[in-house]
């Protein structure tokens, strides 16, 4: 009976602690505007030639990447951190039947060195995920645990969790190589969705271990474990218990000692963010988190929806409350560039059904309006989050002596707003209001617009008070200058 005071005070301590957090300012991160990149797809693999090759786009897709602000890229890429073994051609040559081409005939993917080389010529902060599952030694592959056998690539692997200090020494080794080879890699995430079909005592023992053999190889690295998803709002789920029993595992070996080993969170928002806070400081962490997977699909497809202009809208009221949260320090989207769906399609007339039908090898890189919406949401990057003055539709920051407002109205009727100096800030005189809506306005479900449309105003700020009007269904940065 004694533990039921102590645990009800970690909730309550929990509770104000988060209250305060999020009442406080701080700066708008640019690894907020973060996307999984999967290794084996071909739009990424044009993207990333070297510059010299024939087949080359990688100027056009490092522009792509400045012009819409991406901070962070997520490799080898969700489900595929579990089928990806870096630096070893050998192992790899198992894992390229899923490589993402509608040609059969064309089976290649990008190493973890052209994916470094691209982040570094774009000022892009790599973060890696690590293969917990499987391990590659002496031409045979290993699962790292007996169960987990349902995921690609681990059907054919022989079961030997002997072999995980054997998998830490090799992933300590790769760390010293990335820096031996100039590259500065911070964030290493441990997997991907363990708490799906993983047991959870294997799982933290496969971290525990990774963790001190990243932290022996680099003592700053950031690392981030598996915590969960959606499901830990329910404290009587499967996935509760199972984050319950890889906290305590973690805690019992030091690890909340480390103020860099953080916590993945996957397809979450705010009242998820609250839940996982209350749950790690139980255990002596410290709430930080990534979300390293998220999406505006719902349980709808991702290949009908990510193009739509609904999407751009419903991620721009999500980045508002990401933003707002000094909690949430990465957010990766799914996915940045892809044949199906994406922030970005690579040849597709403009999206499709699995199996690439639309695949047109005359279209190349193309802008969904998800991406108009990071482009926006850049402008924020580097800003003080002002707490007072935003809003679940709006988030306002202050950069480099003015204020930007990033703002969406998703309703079907435009929306007429004053805001005063708590908005604008004292002393602007002057605004611009970059704005993106659907192209095509005229559709029965505007939302289902697959284009967009933009437009631009200025204007003066009077007796520090601004009137503007928000176009129906648009996003918009409004910056407020002196």
């Amino acid at each position: 009976m004694k533990s039921i005071p102590c645990v009800l005070t970690a909730i309550v301590t929990g509770f104000f602690c988060a209250s305060a957090a999020l009442a406080e300012p701080h700066t708008v991160s640019p690894l907020l505007a973060g996307a999984n990149l999967q290794f084996n797809d071909c739009g990424f693999y044009y993207g990333s030639l070297p510059a010299d090759a024939p087949e080359s786009r990688r100027a056009e897709f490092a522009d792509l990447m400045k012009q819409i602000g991406i901070g962070v890229l997520r490799y080898p890429g969700g489900w595929f951190a579990h089928e990806f073994i870096p630096d070893n051609d050998q192992a790899m040559l198992e894992v390229q039947q899923f490589a993402l081409w509608p040609q059969s005939d064309k089976k290649v993917y990008p190493d973890i060195w052209r994916w470094l080389d691209f982040c570094m010529q774009t000022n892009i902060e790599p973060l890696f995920q690590v293969n917990t599952l499987l391990y590659f030694a002496d031409g045979k592959m290993y699962r790292l645990t007996e169960g987990a056998s349902d995921r690609r690539g681990a059907k054919e692997a022989t079961p030997d969790p002997s072999k995980r200090s054997a998998a830490a020494d090799a992933l300590a080794q790769l760390v010293k190589k990335t820096t031996q080879r100039g590259y500065a890699v911070r964030h290493w995430e441990l997997g991907n969705e363990e708490y799906s079909g993983y047991p959870a005592a294997d799982y933290a023992d496969v971290a525990i271990q990774f963790t001190n053999a990243i932290r022996q190889a680099d003592p700053n690295a950031i690392i981030w474990i598996t915590l969960g998803d959606n499901s830990l709002r329910d404290p009587k789920s499967d996935f509760y218990k199972w984050a319950q029993t890889v906290l305590a595992a973690c805690r019992d070996a030091g690890l909340n000692k480390d103020p860099n080993v953080r916590f993945t969170l996957h397809y979450s928002w705010r009242a998820i963010v609250d839940a996982a806070d209350k749950l790690v400081r139980q255990y002596g962490f410290q709430p930080r988190f990534a979300i390293t997977e998220f999406h505006m699909a719902g349980t709808g497809p991702y290949w009908d929806l990510s193009p739509r202009f609904g999407y751009a809208l419903d991620l721009a009221k999500y980045l508002i409350e990401m933003a707002a949260d000094p909690r949430v320090e990465i957010l990766c989207i799914h996915d940045l560039d892809s044949q199906n769906f994406g922030i970005i399609h690579y040849n597709q007339r403009s999206y499709g059904l699995p199996g690439m039908q639309t695949w047109d090898e005359s279209l190349g890189y193309q802008l969904m309006p998800s991406a108009r919406t990071y482009e926006l949401f850049s402008r924020t990057v580097g800003g003080q989050v002002i707490p007072q003055a935003s809003d679940p539709n709006r988030l306002v920051v202050e950069k480099d002596g003015h204020r930007v407002i990033f703002v969406v109205n998703h309703t079907v009727n435009p929306m007429t707003v004053e805001w005063g100096p708590q908005i604008v800030g004292k002393g602007s005189a002057k605004f611009t209001r970059h704005t993106i809506t659907p192209a095509d306005k005229s559709k029965d479900d505007p939302r289902r617009v697959d284009q967009t449309a933009e437009e631009t105003q200025q204007g003066a700020i009077a007796n520090g008070r601004l009137t503007v009007e928000l176009p129906s269904m648009s996003v918009s940065a409004v910056i407020c200058t002196r």
